[in-house]
């Protein structure tokens, strides 16, 4: 098979040619090792040169795509034609979507569309722009999303196309690593319990439910700590002796923030992002063998196997401390899941059944 992927250069503010992660990077990675030519179109936003570059047996070239979303269009096209590619597959938004679509039909290629959200959900007001990117998935000969409550919504579009789930996973830099050792990395201290959170500290993602559940956790009990990655000038009214912001950290150090704590913590609410997010948050703290807790959604319910436990209800600030108290005292260890091979896997079964 010959594939072209097409995904912005920065999804979540990773550049995937110096900091390649994710289902952008190991996907292709692994559906070239299995004998695909791949070749990987990425639309940088940013005022950086235009490159061509290699990684692993993957072909990338990085194009501008603002303020010249015309242009780019152009030169993906080119490159595409070049190519002479069996199917395009967009990542990443609902862009790459629109822009596969249109590029598949003049290369004569099938057309398959990859979500890990729920893209409209980024820009709720953007009704011309999502009236485009569902009819790009009405063309679409193949939907391919994170979780099968996503797939369910991409083929309300097109119940036609062929569909596959191809979870989220940790990359391989996951793996566990010992506690003590860990922590002396980042300046943790030994002799306590730690409750991390995992994501993004915004509202919108319930993370307002967080300082409430921690001040009423640590009235009860003196035995642990809080940390935070990520922005460092979060409020939270509780002990500053208590709460540990790390700011933020580098890719390689994350794996011992994860093995650094006795139990991670992952939020999100009943909204339409929430109902179809598969935080890669959640997989990671798993791959490192830790405990997690995380909102009841149904995309948590799933990736979690649905053990209670586990689950915390929705904007319930009462039931996230009362599971937190109980997971500090007995921790539930779930399963490690599956890695990115087994996805690639389901990935190039769907591309074959085209």
């Amino acid at each position: 098979m010959r594939l072209v992927f097409l995904s912005k250069q920065h999804p979540q503010d990773r550049d995937l040619i110096t900091r390649p992660y994710g289902r952008f990077h190991f996907l292709p990675q692994m559906l070239s090792a299995n004998g695909a030519r791949c070749l990987t179109i990425l639309g940088n936003y940013k005022d950086e040169p235009e490159i061509s570059t290699e990684i692993g047996d993957v072909q990338i070239h990085s194009l501008r795509a603002f303020p010249n979303i015309i242009r780019f269009r152009k030169n993906a096209m080119r490159l595409a034609r070049e190519f002479q590619p069996d199917a395009i597959i967009s990542f990443s938004d609902t862009w790459y979507g629109i822009l596969a679509a249109s590029i598949s039909k003049i290369t004569n290629s099938r057309l398959v569309i990859d979500a890990y959200d729920n893209y409209e959900a980024y820009i709720p007001a953007a009704k011309p722009l999502h009236w485009l990117w569902r009819r790009s998935l009405a063309q679409a000969d193949g939907l391919i999303a994170a979780g099968p409550q996503l797939l369910e919504l991409l083929r309300q579009s097109n119940p036609r196309a062929a569909g596959a789930v191809v979870p989220m996973c940790a990359d391989p830099i996951f793996r566990p690593q010992a506690s003590a050792r860990a922590r002396m990395s980042l300046g943790l201290p030994h002799n306590r319990k730690l409750i991390g959170y995992l994501g993004t500290a915004d509202p919108t993602r319930g993370f307002d439910l967080f300082g409430s559940a921690m001040s009423t956790l640590m009235s009860q009990r003196n035995d642990f700590d809080v940390v935070i990655s990520g922005r460092s000038n979060i409020e939270l009214g509780l002990p500053p002796e208590r709460v540990h912001k790390l700011g933020y950290i580098s890719d390689d150090l994350m794996p011992a923030l994860n093995s650094s704590c006795d139990l991670l913590l992952c939020l999100n609410r009943d909204s339409p992002f929430g109902r179809y997010s598969y935080s890669a948050k959640i997989y990671e703290a798993l791959a490192c063998r830790r405990p997690v807790l995380a909102s009841n959604t149904a995309p948590a319910r799933w990736i979690l196997g649905g053990e209670e436990r586990c689950l915390a209800a929705l904007d319930d600030a009462n039931d996230l401390s009362s599971k937190l108290n109980g997971l500090l005292d007995d921790p539930v260890l779930l399963p490690e899941p599956s890695g990115w091979d087994y996805s690639a896997t389901i990935f190039q079964s769907l591309l074959e059944s085209l």
